[in-house]
This record gives C-alpha cells, sequence and structure tokens, in this order.
C-alpha cells in the first residue's frame, strides 16, 4: 500500500507494522505519527482519514418489506467492529456466490434502491451500486424481486469484499 502526504491521513492503530525505512523490520504501533518512509506491510485495525473512519467491515440484516420486497440493512463499521458515526462510500452488488465474488446472472425483477443513503453510480443496472451511507454509516438497500432470487448482498470497501449477507430466502421477502 502506497502513502501519499496529501491523503491527510490524520490517525493510524495497527497491530504490526513491517516497512523497509525502519531500522526494525517489525514494530508495533499503538500512537504514533508516520512522517517518511514507505511501509512495505501493515495490519491496520482503525484508519482515519481527515477525521472519518474508514468501513473495514458491516453487519448485513435483511428484513421482509412488501410484497415482493426485502430492505437490507447495511451497518457500515470501523475495524474494531463500532458503527461508523460518519458517512463513507462502498460498492453494493448482488452475488450467486457465499463468497461474493462476481456479481449475480439474474437482476432483480424491479430496480434496487437505498431507502437510507444515496447511489453515487449504477455500476451494472439491477446488480451493483456505488452508494453513499448516511451520517450513522446505514445503508438500507430495498431490492424488489417477483422470483425471490436467493442472491447475496456484497459490500466492498477499500477495494476488498468486507461483508457478505447470509443468502435471501422467500421469507425475507415480503
Amino acid at each position: 500500500m502506497a502513502w501519499r502526504e496529501d491523503a491527510k491521513i490524520t490517525k493510524l492503530e495497527s497491530d504490526t507494522l513491517t516497512a523497509a525505512a525502519l531500522t526494525a523490520t517489525t514494530a508495533t504501533v499503538t500512537t504514533g505519527n508516520i512522517t517518511t518512509g514507505n511501509i512495505t506491510t501493515a495490519a491496520v485495525t482503525n484508519l482515519t482519514i481527515n477525521g472519518k473512519k474508514t468501513p473495514v467491515t458491516a453487519t448485513l440484516t435483511p428484513a421482509a418489506g412488501a410484497a415482493n420486497v426485502t430492505n437490507v440493512t447495511i451497518q457500515l463499521k470501523d475495524g474494531s467492529g463500532t458503527a461508523l458515526a460518519n458517512a463513507a462510500v462502498v460498492d453494493v452488488w448482488l452475488s450467486d456466490a457465499a463468497t461474493g465474488l462476481g456479481i449475480t446472472g439474474t437482476g432483480a425483477s424491479g430496480t434496487p434502491a437505498p431507502t437510507t443513503g444515496t447511489i453515487l453510480g449504477i455500476l451494472t443496472a439491477k446488480k451493483a451500486w456505488r452508494v453513499v451511507s448516511n451520517a450513522s454509516g446505514v445503508i438500507v438497500l430495498e431490492i424488489t424481486d417477483t422470483a425471490k432470487t436467493g442472491f447475496y448482498v456484497a459490500v466492498g470497501a477499500n477495494n476488498t469484499v468486507i461483508a457478505i449477507s447470509a443468502q435471501l430466502v422467500a421469507g425475507n421477502y415480503g
């Protein structure tokens, strides 16, 4: 991972840090500043940029809505498992795989849309979106599908798949 000075990283909490620029090859950092050098390997628990925590994981909870509708609540969380207290941008997609790898071959019959959060862009119609959460790190994705397809809802942030729902079942749809 390359660090840019203009990224204004204001806080780094880490388990272990290994960098070629350090005299020791491994260091544990609980509090401190990195002012120069390259980080070769870092295991970061919480990354704060401009005072905002970035999402590292999420909890996805489906609930039946109106007829043929499921509402999937996505709560974005930091590396400590604490709900974000700020908005964050993530990618959300429907997948056929429990791993979240790949976009579903079958789109929802309706056009899924967030009832909480905002779509910034459609990546694949009826299948994948870039979404910004509300100020509490929450997105509620409303999926209308007359076939009540067993999608997995996947969330990605920071170029990583961070969470995948259990497979939706008929009971998750109204």
